[in-house]
């Protein structure tokens, strides 16, 4: 109780209040106004363009006519081309640019002269710089969250030219320097991403949200995230490194967020028909419904694709239905729901050797394999923002229930054929879980400064009750993932599976924050905060194992059983503080914030035959810091340079040993491995070359961009050695050009050579036999998509990827998809037609 009310104090307060919602600020406009006329008799009307897409705002002038002000909702644009005209009368016009910044308040003087031609139908909107369409950087207070002093990376992919139908990884994610990415997943049905050394299987070091809310498995018990949003739905993808461990969670590699697209504020029906076929038989088709019908509006979308895949037993279907359902009561406030169904079954090849690997890369020895997911996700926001002082609350509660189920032959004898008539391997995993969260910004002058400061507290109650189950599955070819009854005769021991596990695992998570942007001034601004967690996790059930023991030379069947009945809670306090110096052109930040992650259960209890796991694994702890300089403003170069360090305290590791209950023969152990750091420098940029492009030709619009990490790392201690699953070099960069109704994009991606291990296992290319040890060597990759837009409402798009035919690897799996090398797909391409009504 004492801890309770610890956090509620620690949160001034705030647990009524809750978590975000991701809610659109303020903006509040006004200037001085000079007409051609002598004299205005006033209050004048005034509509202004290119605020709401092509729809009007109208404000009345002040008694006198010479001045206006006016409070309206922040636009997702920093770059706006606005028109002012006087209500009945089209030529009296006035045309303003406006660069936004961080500040709430923007100034804009009129100055109104006659319009030399009648104006028809008005379509002005605000419209995104040139670098606005690849990447942004979040403003200090975005979204009733603060950012200021933080890295952050916005890929902005509406209107990116890339594979959308199969969610090309290394394109959504080209503006992010530093993320190492497993491939493997045929027609993208699985994101697994990393950085600075953190391991990307199934993005687990990151908390994953969509919408502002968790989609993974388990945030706390079991991170892994086996649903990704479709790229056709995706506006942004925001990227917060692990200073946001104070506001979302303590994960060490930092929060994933994929802001979903909205319907059109114009429109009361949209229509977006997207048809696309590709290699190895992928067919895919996409289909959006949306639009405003007043203060209600909808967004209903559905997926379907199916393939073949590059590899024999590799072929795959799932489909997915997005629903987001919007009330506006009026500008300030807003109900929201978003339902969410999404579903695949997976035929998964197995891994491979070294020595199968430089044979032949896309050959499978597996056939029986198979993985289903289907996940259910029920998200409700509210938000409101206070008119007069900016405030903001935000509430989302969020309910999901998902399962995972995977069926195949799994020895770690990766080179071994599959025998067929034995059973197969089952796990089975259902989620069930439920969170509220809660945040309210408060906006504030400090006593010296005449710049807002704001202050953001919150709160977030998680509870989870999940199972996992583990036991013989059939001897047949098909996705079956019904367990079988374990056999108990001796004579039918042959090629049998003894193992049964049935646990549940109880999680709960209190946790409160509080972090202040405080202004010092125009330029410098400091933000401390503080999160406290409460966290409750715990395992019940048993493991049973039936095993033929000898007594006397007799053969005997003996039930060997393992009970749990474990909780463990702890009491976590994390605390950080960030600071940022604005200059015109550029903006230095600086951070430092401790990180924390709990053990998961679900692994330690989850038995894989390429990997042991130490049973008295402890929770891994440091903290994180960044230090940059950043673009600001209306600019041909926008530009992220950072160096950062990562203190990884008891971090869980994966080294080669002998395996002690069975003499002579090795296996992979998870433990506890030692401290660690990484290091290094990351850096991204692109350069509108459009203004020089003219000299070419008006309609020519070239963009150059480019993404670098160079990252070093070593365990401490004796050992010394590197840490994995870092490439010393990680490199994107490519060119984006369009020419009146054709655009092409070309993208570059090269990374060099990592170990997988934390000893540091050299490749073994005579390796035939299990695939799972050994280090990945660098690759070159080279994507390309070409579009035209044959009419306002339709397009073709064709997209190329490993066009140099590279054959590589990025993972080594120790259980599925594998265990084994799990090779990427070679050159492959794909049309789609996009319809638009």
């Amino acid at each position: 109780m004492k801890k309770i009310l610890l956090c509620v104090i620690l949160c001034g307060g705030s647990i009524g209040w809750a978590v975000p919602g991701f809610s659109q600020s303020l903006l509040h406009l006004y200037g001085d106004i000079q007409w051609e006329e002598k004299q205005v008799k006033g209050p004048v009307c005034l509509e202004i363009f290119g605020l709401a897409g092509n729809q009007s705002v109208q404000v009345q002038t002040n008694e006198k006519g010479t001045g206006y002000a006016l409070t309206v909702k922040r636009p997702d644009y920093t770059f706006l081309s606005l028109m002012f005209r006087r209500c009945g009368q089209p030529d009296k016009v006035a045309y303003v640019n406006v660069q936004l910044t961080e500040s709430d308040s923007v100034r804009c003087d009129l100055s109104f002269r006659p319009q030399e031609y009648m104006l028809g139908e008005v379509q002005v909107k605000g419209s995104a710089s040139r670098k606005e369409q690849g990447q942004r950087f979040m403003r200090d207070v975005e979204e009733a969250m603060i950012f200021a002093g933080k890295k952050s990376n916005v890929t902005l992919t509406e209107n990116m030219l890339f594979n959308k139908a199969a969610n090309n990884t290394r394109q959504l994610f080209r503006n992010v320097p530093g993320i190492t990415i497993q491939e493997g997943s045929e027609g993208g049905l699985q994101l697994n991403i990393g950085t600075r050394g953190l391991n990307p299987n199934r993005s687990s070091n990151f908390n994953m949200r969509q919408n502002g809310y968790d989609i993974s498995a388990d945030p706390l018990g079991y991170p892994e995230s086996y649903y990704t949003p479709n790229a056709n739905d995706i506006k942004e993808v925001q990227v917060f490194r692990g200073a946001s461990a104070l506001q979302y969670g303590s994960q060490f590699g930092g929060m994933v967020n994929f802001k979903l697209s909205e319907p059109p504020a114009d429109k009361k029906v949209e229509v977006r028909q997207h048809v696309s076929y590709g290699s190895y038989g992928f067919l895919s088709s996409y289909t959006r419904l949306s639009g405003t019908l007043g203060k209600f509006a909808y967004y209903l979308s559905g997926t379907v694709k199916k393939g073949n895949g590059c590899r024999p037993n590799a072929d795959f279907k799932g489909y997915s239905v997005l629903g987001q359902f919007f009330y506006r009561p009026s500008t300030y406030e807003l109900y929201k729901l978003d339902v969410l169904k999404y579903h695949y079954l997976e035929h998964q090849p197995g891994g491979l050797t070294d020595k199968m690997f430089a044979e032949n890369p896309y050959q499978s020895n597996r056939e029986r394999n198979w993985f289903m997911v289907d996940w259910n996700i029920l998200s409700f926001k509210y938000r409101k923002t206070f008119e007069e002082s900016g405030d903001e609350v935000n509430f989302h509660a969020v309910g999901l229930y998902a399962r995972r189920f995977t069926v195949g032959y799994h020895t770690k004898r990766v080179g071994s054929p599959d025998p067929q008539n034995v059973d197969r391997d089952l796990q089975r995993g259902i989620f069930v879980n439920w969170s509220l969260e809660a945040r309210y910004l408060k906006r504030f002058h400090l006593p010296f400064s005449e710049v807002k400061s704001s202050w953001v507290v919150g709160m977030k109650y998680y509870q989870g009750r999940n199972t996992g189950e583990q036991a013989p599955g059939s001897r047949g070819k098909g996705p079956d993932f019904t367990p079988v009854e374990r056999t108990t005769d001796l004579s039918d021991m042959n090629g049998r599976v003894g193992l049964h596990s049935f646990y549940r695992y109880p999680n709960l998570n209190l946790a409160c924050f509080s972090e202040a942007s405080l202004r010092l001034g125009e330029k410098w601004t400091l933000v401390p905060g503080l999160r406290f967690e409460i966290i409750r996790t715990g395992i019940l059930g048993e493991l049973s194992h039936y095993r033929v023991a000898y007594t006397d030379g007799t053969p005997q069947l003996q039930n060997d059983v393992l009970k749990d009945r474990v909780h463990k809670n702890r009491t976590i306090l994390l605390a950080g503080i960030a600071a940022s110096c604005k200059l015109p052109r550029a903006e230095f930040y600086a951070n430092a914030t401790r990180n924390y992650r709990a053990i998961t259960f679900n692994d330690m209890r989850t038995v894989s035959p390429g990997l042991a796991v130490n049973p008295d694994l402890k929770d891994e702890s440091g903290y994180s810091s960044d230090v940059g300089v950043r673009s600001r403003g209306k600019s041909l170069l926008s530009y992220d340079v950072s160096a950062f360090f990562l203190y990884y305290g008891n971090r869980i590791g994966e080294y080669y040993r002998e395996n002690p209950e069975m003499k002579g023969t090795y296996h992979r152990y998870r433990d506890n491995v030692g401290n660690g750091i990484s290091y290094g420098m990351e850096g991204t940029c692109s350069v509108d070359l459009s203004s020089f492009a003219r000299v070419i030709h008006e309609d020519l619009k070239p963009e150059v961009y480019a993404s670098v990490a160079v990252t070093g790392s070593r365990y401490l201690g004796q050992s010394r050695k590197q840490i994995e699953f870092v490439p010393l070099y990680n490199l994107k960069g490519g060119l984006n050009v369009s020419f009146r109704r054709f655009s092409a994009a070309v993208q570059v991606s090269g990374t060099s050579f990592q170990y997988t291990d934390a000893s540091n296992e050299p490749m073994d290319p005579n390796d035939g036999v299990y695939g799972i040890y050994g280090a990945i060597p660098g690759f070159c990759v080279v994507d390309a998509s070409v579009s035209y837009q044959a009419t306002r409402y339709a397009g073709l798009v064709l997209s190329l990827q490993n066009i140099g035919n590279e054959i590589y690897m990025t993972r080594r799996a120790t259980g599925y998809p594998g265990p084994g090398i799990i090779p990427s797909a070679p050159f492959n391409m794909m049309l789609t037609l996009e319809l638009h009504f």
